[in-house]
């Protein structure tokens, strides 16, 4: 019996990992964008309100900026608080 437990178990019993690791990698580029860009969306979201655009539409095309990088929706409101800060 102790034999048994020492063999390799067989690839395929594994495929649910393997595939949730894939998913994982596939939104790792869009995180990594997210944080190396996020110092120039809270500088662009601070230029466009100083200029007088609307800040309503402003959130929203940043939300699904946000979304479209694969982060969740808060993200856009936390850009939002960080530009009305440093204003």
């Amino acid at each position: 019996k102790i034999d048994m437990w020492l063999q390799a178990f067989p690839k395929g019993s594994f495929h649910f990992l393997k595939r949730h690791d894939r998913e994982r990698d596939q939104a790792w580029p869009g995180q990594r964008q997210f944080r190396r860009f996020r110092g120039l969306f809270i500088e662009h979201f601070q230029s466009r309100l100083a200029t007088g655009a609307d800040g309503a539409v402003l959130l929203e095309s940043l939300t699904a900026l946000v979304q479209a990088l694969g982060m969740a929706p808060f993200e856009a409101d936390y850009i939002q608080s960080a530009a009305e800060r440093k204003r």
